[in-house]
């Protein structure tokens, strides 16, 4: 469905599985943008549509919790409820300046924080720091479980606790 994807990319798959399930749109009509920045928004909504995809959100969600930003008028329609989702589930905490800054882009940290904070909420810790081992080309493969996780409670405690 998107021109700028090429079929023997190696994003062309899980591009169109997120786009058949509903978990991203385009950014145009026939357009996906793959290499273009990501809004904390939008990173934010892809997270949001997966966790509704899986059973884990509800896709009925109150925005009154958004009224604590500054910036809370900033958001886009098509985000409100995939932001209070996640600032109701602490995934989203905003940024230091009492700001949720929905169209500035995502640092890969905050795209890291977002997935670990997404992770632990919904999945056993155990369970969602082991998959590592399981990924294809994951840095931890072939490494023991046990030596894996030890270093990764506390960046995890560290990375959970963050602003972003």
């Amino acid at each position: 469905p998107f021109r700028d994807v090429p079929a023997g990319a190696y994003y062309a798959q899980p591009v169109l599985w997120a786009y058949h399930t509903g978990v991203v749109n385009g950014c145009g009509a026939d357009t996906f943008c793959p290499t273009q920045a990501i809004s904390r928004q939008d990173l934010t909504v892809i997270l949001y549509r997966y966790a509704c995809l899986t059973g884990i959100a509800d896709a009925a969600q109150s925005e009154n919790v958004l009224s604590g930003f500054a910036d809370a008028g900033a958001v886009s329609d098509y985000a409100r409820a995939a932001l209070a989702w996640a600032v109701e589930n602490g995934i989203v905490y905003g940024r230091n300046d009492h700001r949720i800054d929905p169209r500035g882009t995502a640092t890969r940290a905050e795209c890291a924080a977002l997935l670990w904070r997404f992770a632990s909420q919904y999945f056993s810790l155990n369970t969602a720091l082991s998959c590592a081992c399981c990924i294809p080309h994951s840095r931890n493969c072939g490494a023991a479980p046990e030596r894996s996780l030890r270093g990764g409670f506390s960046a995890a405690k560290q990375l959970k606790n963050r602003k972003i």
